[in-house]
């Protein structure tokens, strides 16, 4: 583990100590899971990112081109909306 000293204001000390208090953790947990909360986060939303610009670089055509390599079968029970 590594040690890291960060200076938080009192108001979000003072959430964290309550949190802590409600969830019977240490302040030190609940504070390293908001971080890995957070990071998982921004992970998240940088593979969004990235396929949303992939997207941009379709053209229509290609799209209908693999659309058209999927297939016309039936979707199977378990795929099917009702």
């Amino acid at each position: 583990m590594s040690v890291v000293q960060v200076e938080i204001p009192e108001a979000v000390m003072e959430q964290a100590r309550r949190l802590a208090a409600r969830t019977r953790q240490s302040v030190e947990q609940v504070i390293s899971d908001a971080i890995k909360a957070h990071a998982a986060r921004e992970e998240q939303l940088t593979g969004f990112y990235a396929r949303a610009e992939r997207g941009k670089r379709i053209t229509r055509e290609r799209f209908v081109e693999v659309l058209q390599k999927a297939g016309d079968a039936e979707p199977g029970p378990t795929d099917r909306i009702e």
